[in-house]
């Protein structure tokens, strides 16, 4: 029950519906019996969700939009994850945290006065973080990562964070 709330509570921090409670119960038991870390839980709900979360990305014409990290950052992100004793921790310099939040903001700040606003597209292993780095700074930027994205969305790239 306490691991059930903190992926409710997870999924409406991030403006994820939680309506479709029958598929999140079936994910939380799906993960929670091979792993009792609450970050991997939620990330297979989201996985488990895919469908609803691209609808509600969807822009008018019915595409996803979304920006893209490049290959460099990507890998960083993705290297600065440590695994010991069955738990996970990020261990990038503050100052490469900084220049990321940087260069994300100056990506996504080129769509503040349009009517869209494209989610960040990263790696499944990167994504929590990403999150967690970005949510303070960039609150209303949804973070995704490709295992969320739906078999049927029709994706639009209309950028790519760079170094």
């Amino acid at each position: 029950a306490v691991m059930l709330q903190h992926v409710l509570q997870a999924l409406l921090a991030e403006r994820v519906s939680i309506r479709n409670l029958s598929k999140i119960i079936e994910a939380v038991a799906e993960a929670s019996a091979t792993s009792k870390n609450i970050r991997t839980v939620i990330e297979h709900a989201r996985s488990k969700l895919s469908k609803q979360i691209c609808q509600s990305l969807k822009d008018p014409q019915g595409y996803v939009p979304v920006i893209n990290l490049d290959g460099e950052w990507e890998r960083e992100l993705t290297s600065s994850i440590s695994k010991a004793n069955g738990e996970e921790s990020f261990l990038m310099s503050p100052s490469r945290v900084q220049e990321f939040v940087l260069a994300t903001r100056k990506e996504i700040q080129k769509f503040s006065s349009a009517d869209e606003w494209p989610a960040l597209l990263v790696s499944p292993q990167a994504r929590p973080y990403v999150r967690s780095i970005l949510e303070r700074v960039s609150p209303m930027t949804q973070v995704i990562s490709h295992n969320e994205i739906h078999r049927k969305a029709s994706l639009r790239t209309v950028g790519t964070v760079g170094q």
